[in-house]
């Protein structure tokens, strides 16, 4: 009997990750691995997937321990199988100024970066010869194109992932603002190391998506509580007026970055199947190089 492929997928329980999970099963011969952080918050994620397609292994992609243990679980499940995609998905903005990881760092960035980064490494021997990897970048990362200036992001919050580990990009800030630049720093990050392992010597596919802003989802919940009522009420209604998407048609689009898409390695897809909006200075070879090189020296 052939083997399912099988396909680890972080933050599978909501938003984005639920709309990639749902539609990755509608392929019988695909298993999914969802490294979660709350079984009791499975319920949606259980209905959508059939229960022989669907393994639940607990993490928090913020906790470099919390990482280790889970692929260290993950290699002792698999014995001798590959992983034939790995999704990166699971992230989080905050709202409320500075926030640290257990293991120090700033919270978003270990979130969405750090933990992410030290899955892949850990896990690379145990990718299939020809898997894709795909993270999860925002228009966020280059807000005079995209027009997330309006929603208060700026350009040139970037410096880099040493001086990001450490902090917010700018302390002198509110601390709703040290959110949106951390967040939209982490995710200038996501695209770039996309771009930079393309680079690297490997047989894997890495991808990166733009899934455009997701009202509804839970992103917001770090919010004030007005935020969250129109995040949840009025944006929700208003998405396509704010070039919005949905996790249920952002996942489709996942789904294929992950298994069929032909996009080259290295590229940013846009909600829409167009190029994204990566920055320029994603393209910068020393920014790809010191991210890299933090990055291994942060989770050694």
């Amino acid at each position: 009997m052939k083997q399912p492929r099988i396909y680890v997928v972080t933050g599978a329980n909501a938003g984005l990750g639920l709309g990639t999970v749902t539609e990755l099963a509608k392929s019988p011969d695909i298993h999914i691995i969802a490294a979660i952080r709350n079984f009791d918050r499975a319920t949606a994620l259980r209905k959508a997937v059939p229960k022989n397609q669907l393994t639940l292994m607990k993490v928090d992609v913020s906790d470099l321990t919390s990482v280790r243990t889970f692929c260290h679980e993950l290699i002792k499940t698999l014995g001798q199988r590959q992983i034939t995609g790995l999704c990166l998905n699971a992230g989080l903005q905050f709202h409320s100024g500075d926030k640290r990881s257990p293991d120090g760092f700033e919270l978003t960035f270990a979130t969405n970066h750090l933990g992410h980064f030290l899955m892949y490494e850990t896990l690379k021997p145990h990718l299939a010869p020809a898997a894709r990897v795909v993270t999860i970048g925002s228009g966020t990362q280059n807000p005079n194109v995209t027009g997330a200036t309006r929603f208060g992001f700026r350009d040139g919050v970037y410096t880099s992932a040493a001086a990001l580990a450490k902090a917010a990009p700018d302390e002198t800030q509110t601390p709703e603002q040290q959110g949106r630049d951390a967040y939209a720093a982490s995710k200038f990050a996501n695209v770039m190391w996309a771009k930079a392992m393309a680079h690297q010597n490997t047989p894997f596919t890495f991808l990166s998506i733009d899934p455009g802003a997701m009202p509804g989802t839970g992103l917001a919940r770090d919010n004030t509580l007005f935020m969250r009522l129109i995040w949840h009420s009025v944006l929700r209604l208003a998405y396509p007026l704010i070039n919005g998407s949905t996790p249920q048609k952002s996942g489709k689009l996942l789904a294929r970055l992950l298994t069929d898409h032909p996009a080259p390695s290295g590229s940013n897809v846009h909600f829409t199947g167009g190029v994204g909006s990566a920055h320029p200075m994603t393209d910068d070879k020393d920014l790809q190089a010191e991210l890299i090189a933090t990055s291994r020296t942060l989770t050694s």
